[in-house]
């Protein structure tokens, strides 16, 4: 078996991945080897795709740049080996993995845990003429998110009751552009790289207006009355919409202004139907 792992290794490192072009967008994979008192003289192969990319000695981290995409991961040493994690990165993105040797009761193997979400690229400076004129609202939509039912069943009571039923839903703060208008703003202004940014501001801008935090959910709760005669069962069916407000941003660079279309969450509401069931 010594024999076969050597072949094998052997025909891994001559199918290494090689560095990446300079022409080839890039993102990069740290795999960091935590401490393990079994196999720490041995190093262990990072697996990109089921190519070895690189090797990472005990208590070391190892720093592998590759194109950016979808990639299946593993860990590999000799014989035993991690499951294989699926993972997306967009270029100039980072993620960071964990591996250690594990000894169960009932068998050895490699974990492989991913740490840390990809770390974002830093985003081009903002164009030092930019500026954010106003937020013009326009009208609130309401759009669907889902039903809830609830069943308040007394056909076997000899008198009525009274139920109070609360009504509860978590929402979180999103806001979106007019992806034709907003490529068209970039093309007219000519941010390029910087486009990035420049929604980043706008969506600050938004945020301050209406107090949202994107990275704060909230809950909606209320209490609803439901009389319930004897010898009956209510039905009770809420209909949960989220609240949309509509409007432009107003940007200007220079001499030029232009509107960027917008919509975010702003709350969300129900209706309600009560059926009486047979």
């Amino acid at each position: 078996m010594p024999a076969i792992a050597a072949a094998y290794s052997e025909s891994r490192e001559r199918d290494a991945i090689t560095t990446v072009g300079e022409d080839v967008e890039t993102c990069i994979i740290h795999v960091r080897r935590e401490r393990d008192v079994q196999l720490f003289h041995r190093h262990v192969h990072v697996m990109i795709d089921g190519r070895s990319a690189g090797q990472v000695a005990h208590l070391a981290t190892t720093s592998l740049p590759i194109p950016a995409g979808t990639h299946k991961v593993q860990i590999r040493c000799g014989e035993g080996s991690s499951a294989v994690v699926a993972v997306t990165i967009a270029p100039g993105q980072e993620i960071t993995f964990s591996t250690r040797f594990r000894v169960l009761t009932w068998m050895h193997s490699w974990s492989l845990e991913q740490v840390t979400a990809p770390i974002p690229a830093a985003a081009p400076p903002l164009p030092t003429d930019l500026q954010i004129l106003e937020v013009i609202e326009a009208q609130r939509t309401e759009e669907p998110m889902g039903d809830e039912t609830r069943t308040i069943d007394n056909r076997t009571g000899a008198a009525n009751v009274v139920r109070v039923v609360r009504a509860s839903r978590e929402w979180s703060h999103t806001i979106t552009f007019g992806t034709d208008r907003s490529r068209r703003t970039n093309n007219e202004f000519g941010f390029g790289p910087q486009w990035a940014s420049v929604k980043h501001t706008i969506e600050t801008a938004l945020r301050d207006t209406y107090s949202n935090s994107s990275d704060f959910r909230e809950s909606h709760s209320e209490e609803i009355t439901v009389n319930v005669p004897a010898g009956s069962c209510i039905q009770l069916v809420l209909h949960w919409k989220r609240i949309l407000q509509r409007g432009t941003v107003r940007v200007q660079r220079g001499r030029r202004v232009v509107e960027v279309p917008f919509q975010t969450v702003v709350g969300v509401t129900f209706d309600q139907v009560q059926r009486q069931l047979a």
